[in-house]
């Protein structure tokens, strides 16, 4: 943060430096060979650069958000999404099967308990992990179109700003 007096202007530090004296932080106002105020930031060029970089972030972030979105089944049970919940819930379909269990327990969106043979245990976690990697190659995509984007095209802003996460979903990603 910069401040000034209306003959020079620094950062705290460049101000206790010109004036060689020790000053707080606080009150500004306050400060030897003032009034000292704040000075509004120099404004940020948006280079193709920076919106790039803001873009993928956006991306990612979008995409994140997505993986955990709820998958719901054709029997209209709602599971968790994501990876993460397609794995634990495929590895407690192994533990089962490794114990001899013939079914298991897997628990649904709303922690409510269904018994379901291992087959059917096999399949939530393929239909959750199905979700998963639809909305994963959407955000794969969305970043390789960003990648492609020449930063040096008169319009290079326009075409990042046009590339989001969801434009690279199918339209409903449970069908």
């Amino acid at each position: 943060m910069k401040y000034t007096n209306g003959t020079f202007a620094g950062t705290h530090r460049e101000i206790t430096k010109h004036l060689g004296a020790s000053i707080p932080k606080a009150h500004p106002e306050n400060w030897p060979d003032g009034p000292w105020t704040q000075v509004a930031p120099d404004p940020v060029a948006l280079t193709p650069e920076r919106v790039l970089s803001r873009q993928q972030s956006t991306v990612r972030y979008d995409a994140e958000i997505s993986y955990r979105e709820p998958v719901t089944l054709a029997d209209g049970t709602i599971w968790n999404g994501g990876f993460d919940s397609a794995m634990a819930i495929n590895g407690e379909v192994q533990l089962q099967e490794f114990d001899g269990a013939t079914t298991v327990t897997l628990f649904d969106i709303n922690n409510d308990p269904h018994t379901l043979t291992l087959a059917e245990g096999k399949a939530v976690a393929a239909a959750v992990g199905a979700e998963y990697r639809i909305r994963f190659a959407a955000k794969q995509a969305a970043m390789r179109a960003l990648a492609d984007v020449d930063l040096a095209a008169v319009d290079a802003i326009d075409q990042i700003n046009a590339i989001e996460f969801a434009n690279y979903l199918p339209i409903d990603p449970q069908e």
